[in-house]
């Protein structure tokens, strides 16, 4: 889902983690914790985890670009994606979920397998990829669900179940994470401290800054899954503003029906959120537990849980549906912020006030014809630390930025001023095989 993201630079704050190349300070190391190594023999996973941890917190906390993060950790992160995609849905969900930067994740895959060593892995693969370069308009319509589902894809996955049950992508992945010679090794109650460093605010003057906040807010406002729980979450009477989006685990829905459920949390609370051909749909988190349950949500209070209140533990349940959404609407959603420029409109406008805003979540409140009769959609921003919000409109003619709760207008920005913005600041993505 970050794939938006690896557009452009975001340099490093340490360094201890970067070097100087062409003009901008690109990392050197794939920094993991001392415990992932030394489970790797039994526990392969956890370094592969670890990696992509690295991955998700230097592109989702500093938006670094594709480019300025070792290929080999954007080449394993990717393999990650295409191995927990197809054990859940299939090669037809890797490839319906990947369409968007498809060029980009093939490439990634085709190399990590390659230099992993994941020979048989790599023959699948490389079926698909071919499958999917012959026959374009059927890989559009692959979702991994009922009617999206390619038989070809079908007996890709029978050969990669049973690849998987005599051998170990992960296992594969590990180990050749485990002897390059980029990898850095850090006890881990410093990783906390380095994932800050390399993260660490910019001035809001550095144009690669723009870029990089632009890049975000567009991730948001087009990545499907994003963008189709904010819009359910927004759909409730009082509208919730998403937050932030976690991650999913197979989980009970109902009575006969188990899916993959992602966390995602809003202003008032945090809600289960599944995904399917048809829509979006947001649930009540039901938490379980004992009367510790309170004190375990609190990390400082861990030393203090009782043993009996430890075994009597039970994981939050699926409660009540309280919002959903069809997948048109999300998709004219993400039609109408990409023709608008609505994440550079957003930017250009929180930058016009006396102090810029860190942005946390933007997410779509509504999107039709407005009382102008124009097309157009309206968003929620969320920022500082879910300290602040503001409303903002925005159609063909401009947009402008509303206070909240009392809907004042801020600033205002031309449809010619947010074209400039957004050409100024535009994303450079390039790739090759």
């Amino acid at each position: 889902m970050f794939q938006k993201l690896f557009a452009r630079l975001r340099p490093a704050s340490s360094g201890r983690h970067s070097s100087q190349q062409s003009g901008s300070r690109r990392l050197d190391s794939i920094v993991v914790p001392r415990s992932a190594i030394e489970a790797l023999e039994d526990e392969p996973h956890r370094l592969v985890a670890a990696v992509v941890d690295y991955v998700n917190h230097l592109v989702s906390g500093g938006l670094y670009s594709r480019n300025d993060i070792p290929q080999e950790a954007i080449q394993l992160y990717h393999c990650d994606y295409y191995f927990a995609q197809v054990m859940d849905g299939g090669h037809s969900q890797f490839v319906g979920n990947s369409l968007a930067n498809l060029d980009f994740i093939l490439s990634d895959v085709s190399k990590g397998l390659r230099a992993a060593g994941a020979g048989e892995y790599r023959k699948i693969f490389d079926d698909m990829r071919r499958w999917v370069s012959r026959h374009p308009r059927k890989a559009q319509k692959l979702t991994g669900f009922e009617g999206g589902i390619a038989p070809e894809m079908e007996a890709l996955d029978a050969r990669f179940f049973e690849l998987e049950d005599s051998s170990d992508l992960t296992t594969y992945l590990a180990q050749w994470i485990a002897a390059l010679p980029a990898l850095e090794v850090v006890d881990d109650d410093a990783i906390t401290e380095i994932m800050a460093e390399l993260t660490a605010p910019m001035d809001a003057a550095d144009d690669l800054a723009v870029t990089r906040d632009i890049a975000r807010i567009s991730l948001q406002l087009s990545d499907p899954t994003h963008l189709g729980f904010g819009l359910a979450a927004a759909s409730r009477m009082p509208p919730e503003a998403m937050v932030q989006l976690g991650g999913a685990s197979s989980m009970k829905i109902s009575e006969g029906r188990e899916d993959y459920a992602f966390l995602v949390r809003t202003i008032v609370d945090t809600r289960f959120g599944v995904q399917s051909a048809k829509g979006f749909e947001l649930f009540e988190r039901i938490e379980g537990g004992s009367a510790d349950a309170a004190a375990r949500r609190k990390p400082a209070e861990g030393n203090e849980l009782s043993l009996e209140g430890v075994l009597d533990f039970k994981a939050p349940e699926v409660g009540k549906r309280i919002a959903y959404v069809p997948r048109k609407l999300v998709d004219i959603a993400a039609l109408v912020a990409e023709r608008y420029r609505a994440a550079a409109a957003v930017d250009l406008m929180l930058r016009r006030l006396p102090r810029t805003p860190e942005v946390d979540y933007v997410s779509v409140r509504s999107v039709g014809k407005g009382d102008t009769g124009k097309l157009g959609m309206t968003l929620l921003i969320v920022t500082d630390k879910a300290n602040r919000a503001f409303c903002a409109a925005v159609e063909a003619d401009g947009a402008r930025l509303l206070s909240e709760p009392d809907h004042d207008v801020l600033i205002t920005a031309t449809r010619a001023e947010i074209a400039a913005h957004a050409e100024k600041f535009a994303e450079e993505e390039s790739d090759e095989d």
